[in-house]
């Protein structure tokens, strides 16, 4: 079970992300419901790096900046769904059940939305 309310930062980002599970533990056999990408491409932007964001799996370059997105509950790196699509990671179930209650449509978060209620990665 996955208690935290982030996903998609990986052991394999740094050092500063050490705590963080590998992206390989979450690669399923299971189809990916293409919903779930929908609703993680539609997350509100929090934040952005100017850093070359290369795939931990397949070793291709997906982006030229680290985007982070949030429904106001969840946060992710805009890549996570990269890691869906391409590679069949799985979301915690806990995130999925979000997903399927908001009829896979991530709500979109106020202009004034404070981002520091969010939970960061360790």
């Amino acid at each position: 079970m996955w208690n935290k309310k982030w996903f998609g930062f990986w052991k394999e980002d740094g050092d500063h992300y050490s705590k963080c599970p590998s992206v390989n533990e979450w690669v399923d056999c299971v189809k990916t419901d293409t919903r779930v990408i929908d609703y993680l491409d539609g997350g509100s932007f929090v934040s952005a790096s100017p850093v070359v964001v290369q795939c931990h799996i397949s070793n291709e370059i997906i982006d030229s900046s680290k985007v982070i997105l949030t429904d106001g509950y969840w946060m992710w790196p805009k890549d996570l769904s990269h890691y869906v699509s391409k590679h069949r990671v799985q979301v915690p179930h806990e995130f999925y059940l979000l997903m399927k209650l908001k009829g896979f449509t991530c709500p979109k978060v106020d202009d004034d939305f404070d981002i520091m209620n969010l939970e960061y990665p360790e």
